[in-house]
């Protein structure tokens, strides 16, 4: 840090900044530095500690950093703020959290300020914010940066019976942020499952891969009520074959100009497209990319639908963690550092301090749950496959 400070280079001194911040002795040292800095030093030490520590969480707060957190608390400098408050939750300072509730609950407070509080909400892991954020729940451009908070809440009834009766009115992507948040933790699954089978909520909302999730939690009343409304999804195919042969015989003699690939694509959009995309950049990303797929014919779909366990890549490998609380965040870790593990989910991307780990598994398991199709009524199914093999889908 010193040379960093002596040097004419700042591609140099900023190399050194962020080196020292990847260490508990070098955030002691820049933590004491910054506190004492001139202005201008100050705040770019800040946005370098703020840029190391960008995928962590859960680190021991160093010794002067109350002094640099109060320092930024009134600045003008909205960057500046931003990064203070970032580092503050990545300390675990909780006193930051009070203004920025006060920030998101007030509709005057501009879109993007409202945007960056419910992310900072979000890497502190607030569980006390349950009633705010169920009422934003109504505003459509912060909703999907609501609904994967709601999965980490302490009020999980509240939480609950938020999504559960707006969910009707929710796009498609966010019906599957919904369901992910709904299935993540028991005692937010219980409500759906009863809601379910009191017939409140549409069965067919829920998916394969919602079945194997809610699995996950190895919860014995969750693993009975999903038992009762017909959540039984295979988590392999033994008799893959077979069940390859009876789909293919089904959709070759099937009247398909009576079915619409279009109608296959609102199929697609509900149960591929939290994973794959397919003509969009910004469709799901935690499986392959199937533009272009429908010339590998009908098979080719088959076969890695009803047994997608057969052949598994190593990046496509299904891992489990489950946190102290319970909660099981199901995906394929992005990135790990020494304090934390970045998990990219169905509908997010979490950071898990590991610290707040429990328990951690790498399965065998493709990401993709077996039963996807088998799950489906006839029609969609036929209507899905057609969409599939369709050159002008």
């Amino acid at each position: 840090l010193d040379l960093a400070a002596r040097t004419p280079l700042p591609s140099l001194a900023d190399s050194l900044v962020w080196f020292a911040a990847r260490s508990a002795a070098g955030r002691e040292d820049l933590a004491r530095r910054i506190s004492d800095l001139p202005e201008a030093a100050a705040l770019r030490a800040l946005r370098l500690l703020a840029f190391a520590l960008e995928s962590d969480a859960g680190l021991r707060m160093p010794a002067s950093w109350p002094r640099v957190a109060q320092r930024f608390a009134g600045t003008a400098d909205a960057t500046a703020r931003a990064a203070a408050e970032q580092l503050s939750a990545v300390f675990g300072d909780r006193s930051v959290l009070g203004p920025v509730r006060a920030r998101l609950a007030d509709p005057a407070t501009p879109l993007a300020e409202r945007r960056r509080a419910l992310d900072l909400l979000r890497r502190a892991g607030d569980r006390e914010s349950t009633a705010l954020l169920v009422t934003l729940l109504d505003d459509r451009a912060l909703r999907p940066s609501v609904i994967p908070l709601l999965a980490n809440s302490a009020d999980a009834a509240g939480a609950a019976a938020g999504l559960i009766s707006r969910f009707p009115s929710f796009g498609e992507p966010e019906r599957t942020a919904a369901l992910g948040a709904l299935t993540s933790r028991a005692n937010l699954a219980l409500p759906l499952l009863r809601a379910v089978e009191a017939g409140s909520f549409e069965r067919k909302a829920l998916t394969a891969l919602h079945a194997r999730q809610l699995r996950n939690l190895r919860d014995p009343e969750v693993t009975r009520a999903l038992d009762r409304v017909g959540g039984r999804a295979a988590e392999s195919s033994g008799d893959a074959k077979a069940t390859i042969a009876r789909l293919r015989d089904t959709y070759r003699n099937a009247p398909l100009w009576s079915y619409e690939a279009d109608a296959g694509r609102k199929v697609f959009e509900r149960v591929c497209a939290a994973c794959h995309a397919m003509n969009a950049p910004a469709a799901g990303k935690l499986g392959p990319d199937l533009s272009g797929t429908w010339r590998n014919g009908l098979d080719y779909f088959l076969e890695n639908i009803v047994d997608p366990n057969a052949v598994v890549g190593a990046a496509y490998e299904l891992h489990l963690i489950t946190r102290r609380d319970g909660a099981v965040v199901s995906g394929m870790v992005e990135r790990e550092t020494a304090s934390a593990v970045v998990v990219r989910t169905v509908t997010d991307t979490v950071t898990i301090a590991k610290s707040d780990i429990r328990e951690r598994q790498k399965t065998t398991q493709s990401l993709m749950p077996s039963g996807l199709l088998e799950a489906l009524p006839e029609r969609e199914a036929i209507e899905l496959l057609k969409f599939l093999t369709t050159e002008t889908r």
